[in-house]
């Protein structure tokens, strides 16, 4: 009975080593396609993610909800009001510029402030919907809208251009980081990346 996990293991061995043993020969057989295949996808990667396009992006980062007690006359209770506030940013993160870009809420806000100034124009529809109108976003130009209420805010419930629709990203503040930095990081990574399929390529041909 003792022998039986031996037997396990010793089979169980040999079906890792052929298993290995045929990888190898895959790897050292087919070396230069793979290799090609690789370079291939990576450049194609790499060349999808820095096409030229036009690339919306919006999020709320952060809402509140003040309690303000406002002064009453003597001898009477004093007057607890909600204040509502709420910031959104806009941003075309695309290597192209964003053309009629429009934002719509669920109803007009009562008071909104634009950051950077900038012309715009509005427009309600039929049902009540109201949107904010403005010709162009530049690339990275980054656009942030403050709300602020005594009654509930309305939602954006739409960011679109004439070339894409907005996506909805959750946004933190972050530490900036320096450009240097960042270019060693992505210098890094892609030597990284390289590594990983070129020492397991050398190591199969030194042992076969």
């Amino acid at each position: 009975m003792k022998q039986e996990p031996r037997i396990s293991l010793r089979s169980s061995g040999l079906r890792t080593l052929r298993f290995t043993v045929r990888m190898m020969w895959f790897l050292a057989t087919f070396q230069k396609e793979i290799a090609s295949l690789t370079v291939s996808l990576i450049v194609t990667g790499v060349g999808f993610a820095f096409k030229s396009r036009v690339e919306l992006i919006w999020s709320s980062p952060h809402s509140w909800n003040f309690l303000i007690q406002q002064a009453a006359p003597q001898d009477e209770p004093a007057v607890l009001t909600n204040i509502y506030t709420a910031a959104i940013f806009i941003q075309n993160i695309g290597r192209l510029p964003a053309s009629e870009v429009e934002l719509t809420f669920n109803w007009e806000p009562p008071n909104w402030n634009i950051w950077p100034l900038r012309a715009y124009s509005t427009h309600t529809a039929p049902d009540r919907r109201f949107t904010l109108k403005f010709d162009n976003f530049a690339p990275r130009e980054i656009l942030q809208i403050e709300l602020l209420s005594n009654t509930q805010l309305p939602v954006l419930s739409t960011v679109r251009s004439k070339e894409s629709v907005g996506k909805h990203v959750q946004m933190i503040p972050s530490r900036v980081v320096s450009r240097k930095i960042l270019y060693l990081r992505w210098m890094l990574l892609i030597l990284g990346i390289s590594a990983c399929f070129y020492l397991p390529m050398k190591l199969v041909g030194a042992v076969l």
